[in-house]
C-alpha cells in the first residue's frame, strides 16, 4: 500500500514514516465472523473517510477478510497487521516467514505497518529487531512497530531498530476509558501510540475533546452500522 499524506483531513503522523493515518481506526478482531456484506459496506464507506488504518493480526484469523476487500476494490486506508510470537517462533526467518503468509492472505506485496504482537519472557527484543529491519529493508513493510511492550522493552527494541536506521513506528497498548494509565516512558517516546480498547470492544477516540464528536460522514456510518463494536484503534498521544 502506498504512504499517505492527507492533509484534507485531520489526520496524524504514524511516528517519523511519512505515513499520516486518521486519529480512529478499524480493529479487525471480530470480522472474521462478522457478515460479509456488512464487511464489505464498511470498508467502502472507510474509502470515503481518507487513511482510515484497519488494524488486523495473524491471531485475528482475519487477514483473509481484510483480503477480499481489498481485493474488491482500491482504497486509501492503511494496512497493519501482526506478527505472533511464540517459544520457537522467534527467529528474523520466522518473522519473514509470517510476514509472507500474511501478504499473501491480504493480497499485497507490501504492508504499511507489521508490528511484533508482544515480547516473550526471557527472549531478547534483538531477535524481533533483526526481522523487523528485514522485513523493511527488503520492502514488505513500510513502517514496522510494537504491540504491548512496556517502556524498557520498547526503549530496547527502538534501539535495536535506529542502529539500522529503521525507526519505530508504533506501540499499541491497552488504553481507554476505562484504563487511563500509560506508563510514562511510553508518553515521552517518539512514535506513535496506538491504542485499543480490549474492556469495551468499542469505538474511541480518546485524544478528542467529545467522544461523540463526528470525525467523519463515513467513519460515522460505519460506528452506527456496527454498533460501535468494530471501531477501536485510536490513534493517541497519551
Amino acid at each position: 500500500m502506498p504512504a499517505h499524506r492527507d492533509t484534507r483531513h485531520d489526520t496524524r503522523p504514524l511516528g517519523r514514516t511519512g505515513i499520516h493515518v486518521l486519529p480512529l481506526g478499524i480493529g479487525t478482531n471480530k470480522w472474521r465472523r462478522a457478515d460479509r456484506g456488512a464487511v464489505l459496506e464498511t470498508y467502502r464507506s472507510i474509502h470515503d473517510a481518507g487513511p482510515c488504518m484497519i488494524d488486523t493480526a495473524e491471531i485475528y484469523f482475519s487477514e483473509r477478510v481484510v483480503g477480499d476487500c481489498l481485493r474488491a476494490g482500491p482504497t486509501r486506508a492503511v494496512i497493519a497487521s501482526k506478527f505472533l510470537p511464540f517459544p520457537g517462533r522467534t527467529s528474523p526467518r520466522r518473522l519473514m516467514s509470517a510476514l509472507d503468509a500474511s501478504l499473501s492472505r491480504l493480497g499485497l506485496n507490501t504492508i504499511d505497518l507489521y508490528y511484533v504482537h508482544y515480547p516473550l519472557p526471557l527472549i531478547d527484543v534483538g531477535v524481533f529487531a533483526e526481522g523487523l529491519v528485514e522485513a523493511v529493508k527488503s520492502g514488505k513493510a513500510r513502517a514496522v512497530g510494537v504491540a504491548n511492550f512496556n517502556a524498557d522493552e520498547m526503549r530496547r527494541i527502538a534501539h535495536h531498530l535506529a542502529r539500522a536506521g529503521v525507526p519505530l513506528a508504533a506501540n499499541q497498548v491497552n488504553y481507554s476509558l476505562l484504563r487511563r494509565v500509560c506508563h510514562r516512558g511510553v508518553r515521552n517516546a517518539r512514535f506513535t501510540r496506538v491504542a485499543r480498547s480490549d474492556e469495551e470492544h468499542g469505538w474511541i477516540d480518546i485524544s478528542a475533546a467529545d467522544r461523540t464528536a463526528s470525525i467523519h460522514p463515513a467513519i460515522d456510518r460505519c460506528r452506527s452500522r456496527w454498533n460501535a463494536s468494530l471501531l477501536n484503534r485510536s490513534i493517541v498521544t497519551c
